[in-house]
């Protein structure tokens, strides 16, 4: 459930940094608090993404190699 609302939180803020860089167009990218914003969201992806792989690998070894 924690992962499920990372992703929601990074999708709806990803859809507001789209639409800011329709907005400013070229000085979206002048700005550098963006990228970090970006490099932000891309960091808690990968880790979401990690943390379930780990998790669904320990409960499949759980279930099935008691």
């Amino acid at each position: 459930i924690c992962a499920l609302t990372i992703l929601i939180y990074i999708v709806a803020n990803s859809c507001r940094e789209f639409a800011q860089i329709l907005q400013q167009k070229l000085m979206y990218f002048i700005n550098p608090n963006n990228l970090i914003t970006w490099l932000l969201y891309g960091a808690a992806v990968v880790m979401v993404r990690i943390l379930t792989y780990l998790t669904l690998s320990i409960i499949f070894v759980l279930y099935f190699f008691p």
